[in-house]
C-alpha cells in the first residue's frame, strides 16, 4: 500500500522531456478546441492509461467518451466492421458534415480496409476453439513425414495466383527486438506444410494459419513450461522463451490475453500493414524477415504458402519435433539460420559479426565483453549502416534507434543524477523501474539472445551477471566471412 509520501513522490517528480512538450505544444496549436491546455491534454492522458491498467474493461468506453477526430474515425473504419464502430460512434461520419466528404475523397487510400477478414474479437474466439483440442502438436509429430514428403514436389517459387497480388516484405534492414528467439519460425514452417498437407493446397488461409500455429506455440509452451520448472532450469538455458505465455482458463476471454495473442501472431507469424501515405501494402514479422515465407492478398483475403528457402528450412529435422525438450534447434538448422536466412537482413548480420568479433577479443585475452561495450559495437554498426547511400530505411533507423536512444540515455542520466546514490536496495529498485531501456539496449539483448540459440555464443550467468564465449568457432568464422 502507498504511503503519502510516495503520493506525493507521484506527482512532483513528473518531468515532461522536451520532446513531448513540442508535440503537445503542436497539438494544442494544431487542434484548439480539442483541449483548452496542456494539462487538460494531460489529465485526459493519465485518465485513459489509468483506466487501462486498473479497469481494462472499460478502458474502450473511456476512450469513446471524447468525440473522434476524422482521421481517427477513419483508421478505426479501416480496422473494424462497419457494424462495430456504429456501436462505438453512433451518428459518424454524418456529425462531421460536408467535410468528411471532403477528408473521404482526399483519404481513398488511408479508408481502405487491410487484407483481412476478421476482427479481434472473432481471432481471440477462434483462438479459445482451437484449444479446445490439447493433442494437435502430437498429431502433427505423427504426420511430419506426410507433410515433408507432400512439400518436397512443391516449387513454391513458382506459385502464383490471378485472383491475388504478392504482398512484399518491408525491407527493414534488422531483424525486431520483439523476437529474441528464432524456434518459434520453426513451428510457423512446420504448422504450414501440415496444414498444405490437410488441405493438399500449397496456399494457406492467413488467419486460419496464424491461429493454428499460435495454437501449436502455447501447446508446445506448455511441455515447456511443466518441463523446465520441474527439473529448475535456469534462465539463460530456458527454450520457452520466445514463446507465448501457457494459457490459463479462467472463463472468460481475459482483454489482457486477448491483446498479448495478437501482438505474438502479428509479430512472429506476420501481418500486412498499408502505409497511410501512399496506400502500398506489405507485410512484417519474423517468417517473412527471415525469407521463410511468401504472401498474397486482394481486397480483404490473404493466403500465405513457403518460400523455397523456407521449404529448405522445414526440411530439416529439429530437435523438439522429435519430442527433446532440451534442445530446440538442430546444428544444421543453426546454420542454416544464420548462414541462408540472417543475411537477409544486412543489418541485422552486421550488427553479429561485430559482436562475434568483439566477444572473440575479449575471450582471447580472458576479460568478459560488457553491456556497454556491445552497445557500442550495436551502435557502431549501425551508424554505419546510416551512412550507406543504398542504405534502406536509413532516416527510420536513425530517428527510431539513435535519436531515440540518445534521448533515453539523456533522460536516464538526468533522473539518476536527480535521486542521487542510494545504498538502499529498495531505492534501486525504483530506480531501476524508471529507467526506460533503450532501442539500442533492446536490441542488443535480442541480438545475444539470438545468437546464444543458434550455438553461436555460449550464455552463462555468474553471479547475476551475463557472460558470453565463443562456442561454435566455425559457425562464427563463416558468419564474419560472410
Amino acid at each position: 500500500m502507498a504511503t503519502v509520501k510516495q503520493v506525493e513522490n507521484t506527482f512532483t517528480d513528473i518531468e515532461l522531456s522536451p520532446t513531448h512538450r513540442k508535440k503537445i505544444s503542436e497539438l494544442l496549436n494544431d487542434r484548439p478546441d480539442r483541449f483548452r491546455d496542456s494539462r487538460e491534454f494531460i489529465e485526459r492522458a493519465i485518465d485513459v492509461f489509468l483506466t487501462w491498467e486498473i479497469d481494462p474493461k472499460n478502458a474502450q468506453t473511456k476512450m469513446m467518451e471524447m468525440e473522434p477526430t476524422m482521421e481517427q474515425f477513419a483508421f478505426m473504419q479501416s480496422m473494424m466492421k462497419t457494424a462495430e464502430i456504429k456501436m462505438m460512434y453512433p451518428g459518424y461520419p454524418e456529425k462531421f458534415g460536408k467535410a468528411w466528404d471532403e477528408f473521404e475523397a482526399a483519404n481513398k487510400e488511408m479508408l481502405t480496409k487491410t487484407p483481412s477478414q476478421e476482427t479481434n474479437t472473432e481471432q481471440s474466439k477462434r483462438q479459445m476453439d482451437a484449444r479446445q483440442s490439447e493433442r494437435d502438436f502430437e498429431k502433427m509429430q505423427e504426420e511430419i513425414q506426410a507433410s515433408y514428403d507432400f512439400i518436397k514436389q512443391i516449387k513454391f517459387d513458382e506459385i502464383s495466383d490471378e485472383m491475388y497480388d504478392e504482398v512484399p516484405f518491408d525491407e527493414w534492414p534488422l531483424l525486431f527486438t520483439h523476437y529474441s528467439r528464432l524456434f518459434p519460425a520453426k513451428i510457423g514452417v512446420m504448422t504450414l506444410a501440415h496444414m498444405m498437407k490437410e488441405s493438399s493446397s500449397s496456399l494457406v488461409d492467413l488467419d486460419d494459419f496464424k491461429i493454428k500455429a499460435y495454437d501449436i506455440a502455447e501447446e508446445i509452451s506448455k511441455k515447456l513450461f511443466i518441463f523446465e520448472q520441474d527439473e529448475d532450469i535456469t534462465r539463460e538455458h530456458r527454450k520457452s522463451t520466445g514463446l507465448p505465455r501457457p494459457y490459463h482458463q479462467t472463463g472468460k476471454m481475459n482483454p489482457l490475453q486477448g491483446l498479448r495473442e495478437k501482438r505474438y501472431k502479428d509479430r512472429v507469424f506476420g501481418k500486412i500493414v498499408r502505409n497511410r501515405l501512399t496506400g502500398d501494402v506489405s507485410f512484417e514479422g519474423l517468417l517473412m524477415a527471415l525469407g521463410l515465407i511468401r504472401v498474397f492478398a486482394r481486397n480483404k483475403k490473404a493466403k500465405i504458402t513457403l518460400s523455397e528457402i523456407g521449404k529448405k528450412f522445414c526440411l530439416f529435422e529439429n530437435p523438439m519435433f522429435n519430442d527433446s525438450l532440451t534442445t530446440s534447434l538442430s546444428k544444421d538448422e543453426c546454420g542454416f539460420l544464420a548462414t541462408k536466412c540472417i543475411p537477409k537482413r544486412p543489418l541485422e548480420l552486421k550488427i553479429i559479426q561485430n559482436v562475434i568479433n568483439i566477444i572473440k577479443e575479449t575471450d582471447h585475452g580472458k576479460t568478459q565483453v560488457t553491456p556497454c561495450e556491445l552497445d557500442e559495437v550495436c551502435t557502431t554498426a549501425i551508424l554505419e549502416y546510416v551512412k550507406l547511400k543504398d542504405a534502406k530505411c536509413e532516416n527510420k533507423i536513425k530517428s527510431e534507434i539513435i535519436d531515440r536512444t540518445e534521448r533515453l540515455d539523456a533522460n536516464n542520466k538526468s533522473m539518476i543524477a536527480r535521486k542521487g546514490v542510494s545504498t538502499s536496495d529498495e531505492d534501486r529498485r525504483e530506480l531501476d523501474r524508471e529507467i526506460r531501456q533503450t532501442p539500442i539496449e533492446a536490441c542488443r539483448i535480442a541480438t545475444m539472445g539470438r545468437i546464444s540459440e543458434l550455438g553461436i555464443v555460449k550464455w552463462s550467468i555468474v553471479g547475476g551477471r551475463s557472460e558470453y564465449t565463443i562456442a561454435d568457432e566455425k559457425l562464427a568464422e563463416s558468419i564474419t566471412k560472410l
